[in-house]
């Protein structure tokens, strides 16, 4: 190889290096993020009382399930208890609650479930998994 050529292979190889480091580098502006209407804290989210269109409360919100992409797939809600005797949780996919805000800036959930219905969905279990997000959950249909 005589050396012009020599230099463009090295030349060319430096410009790719840096380029794709330059890439993978990510802009200070594209990491910080501004509150958008309509969007619902998880800390006050959990926690929240769950009701069916009647008005009862059928349980509370114990957890939020994520994807690997941050995607929310379900909400944990316990059902079937009194005075955190008894409870069990179920996942309840988040296209199937409705979430809103009340005239005095709560939030409210309401699922189309009875007492019945709750008591008879699978119930939701977590194990240890192998995929290193260190829960898996058990119980409840994956979404498409």
């Amino acid at each position: 190889m005589n050396r012009s050529r020599l230099i463009s292979a090295i030349s060319g190889g430096a410009i790719a290096l840096f380029a794709t480091a330059a890439l993978a580098q990510t802009s200070p502006e594209a990491m910080w993020y501004s509150h958008q209407g309509g969007e619902v804290r998880a800390s006050k989210l959990i926690g929240t009382s769950v009701k069916n269109p009647a008005g009862e409360s059928i349980g509370e919100i114990n957890e939020i399930i994520l994807d690997k992409s941050g995607r929310v797939h379900a909400l944990v809600v316990g059902v079937g208890g009194f005075l955190g005797m008894g409870e069990r949780e179920v996942a309840i996919t988040l296209p199937s609650i409705n979430l809103a805000v009340d005239s005095n800036n709560n939030t409210v959930a309401t699922v189309n479930a009875t007492k019945d219905q709750l008591k008879a969905a699978p119930e939701w279990k977590w194990a240890t998994s192998n995929d290193g997000s260190g829960t898996v959950g058990k119980g409840v249909t994956k979404p498409n």
